[in-house]
């Protein structure tokens, strides 16, 4: 499995009074998670595990990760801008927490650095589901509060939805021939929900 080649995880025990904050880095981001106080029994232990998931030439999906990932210039993530890291316990999330995540100014060079999202992975649906988040970018970091433990990942907005293309005109074309076709997207998204304007 993909997930079974993380960077060294990083482990702490929740104490009984105070905040649990477990932070980990890797070449393409970094990770700080602060849990509040109560959010996990003392006593518990918590596991921050980060991935790169692609070296700088060869970008991987072995199948764990969607097929809609970030692709520019430095092509090292499978998905978003910062590496991804998972949070997990051994107890119950049962209060809030924040999660703070780092990304270099290169990696985002030629993106909308303002629109810049913390996503979180479903592993049951496969896919990457928004949680959202405000940008520092005098930090590079999006902040955002989350409910859940899992794996997170910063990316830029990415569409989503289904293209359907239409041939005309509907014929058979020959093999030296050319054709015009239209790709039509009734319902074609950022993963933000916001609508994609014609054209971009």
């Amino acid at each position: 499995s993909v997930w079974a080649d993380a960077l060294s995880p990083v482990v702490e025990q929740v104490e009984a009074g105070t905040a649990t904050i477990i932070e980990a880095a890797n070449d393409l981001g970094t990770a700080v998670f602060e849990l509040a106080k109560g959010a996990i029994e003392a006593g518990a232990t918590v596991t921050l595990e980060s991935w790169l998931l692609a070296g700088p030439e060869e970008p991987r999906n072995d199948g764990a990760i969607p097929n809609a990932a970030v692709t520019h210039r430095r092509a090292r993530p499978s998905y978003g801008v910062s590496g991804i890291f998972r949070l997990s316990t051994d107890a119950e999330l049962e209060g809030a927490a924040t999660v703070s995540l780092g990304y270099n100014d290169e990696d985002v060079e030629g993106l909308d650095e303002y629109g810049l999202r913390i996503y979180r992975f479903d592993e049951v649906g496969g896919k990457w589901r928004l949680v959202g988040g405000e940008v520092n970018p005098l930090e590079n970091q999006v902040v955002a509060t989350i409910s859940q433990l899992g794996i997170y990942a910063i990316a830029p907005q990415l569409p989503v939805g289904e293209l359907l293309f239409h041939v005309s005109p509907n014929n058979v074309v020959p093999a030296d021939g050319t054709a015009i076709f239209t790709a039509i997207a009734p319902d074609v998204r950022f993963g933000t929900g916001d609508p994609i304007d014609d054209g971009q």
